[in-house]
């Protein structure tokens, strides 16, 4: 998304850091305006891979994980200390990654963006009994194609035709406006905050969209 980068888990990230409170509504009502239009501006076909099609686009995920690495907070291949490098790190940040269910944006035989997420799991920001579930891991989308709304469609697309009676669940950091932005206007709420989880002043926020 260009007027920032959509990234996941983490989420997406912002460009300039912006607040949340601050800049929320703006892109709610920006996202709004543009309802209508994002539909018409590319000719794109929104699918679940198979486990064939994981491997087919491997490279591409591979490709765009590295892309967008500095731009998670903290970055992809800063997870695994055991790396060795950059590039390692975001290797087995992939590795890991591919064991999810992955819903992908493409324009032919190229991939644009991708959104994975797991199905049925528990933890301490998912409320106990809250099944079925899913949980969005990760969220990414290649630089060519920010500005056109494609962790929406993807999110629209995963919440309402694929599994429209799951109950979602996700996490970001607190500085990350645009992702809080989409998430709110698709009826997610705050569920709990990690204050300073990501260094100081950034927090950890976990959001949900109960399904009753």
């Amino acid at each position: 998304m260009q007027f920032t980068p959509c990234l996941g888990s983490e989420g997406c990230a912002t460009f300039g850091r912006l607040t949340p409170d601050l800049f929320a509504d703006f892109y709610i009502r920006l996202f709004d305006f543009w309802y209508e239009d994002y539909k018409k501006e590319k000719n794109v076909e929104i699918k679940l891979l198979t486990e064939t099609e994981k491997a087919h686009y491997g490279e591409q995920i591979f490709a765009l994980l590295r892309e967008a690495d500095a731009d998670f907070v903290p970055p992809l291949s800063a997870r695994f200390p055991e790396a060795k490098n950059e590039a390692d790190g975001v290797r087995r940040y992939f590795d890991e990654m591919l064991t999810a269910n992955l819903l992908a944006t493409l324009e032919g035989d190229t991939l644009l963006g991708f959104v994975a997420f797991r199905e049925n799991i528990s933890g301490n920001y998912i409320p106990e009994g809250t099944f079925p579930n899913l949980y969005i891991g990760t969220a990414v989308i290649t630089r060519e194609a920010r500005g056109m709304h494609l962790t929406t469609r993807m999110y629209e697309y995963l919440f309402d035709v694929l599994r429209p009676d799951y109950s979602c669940f996700t996490r970001t950091w607190s500085t990350n406006a645009a992702h809080i932005a989409i998430l709110t206007r698709m009826g997610f709420s705050l569920t709990k905050r990690v204050e300073n989880d990501r260094g100081e002043g950034i927090d950890s926020v976990y959001f949900g969209l109960i399904r009753k």
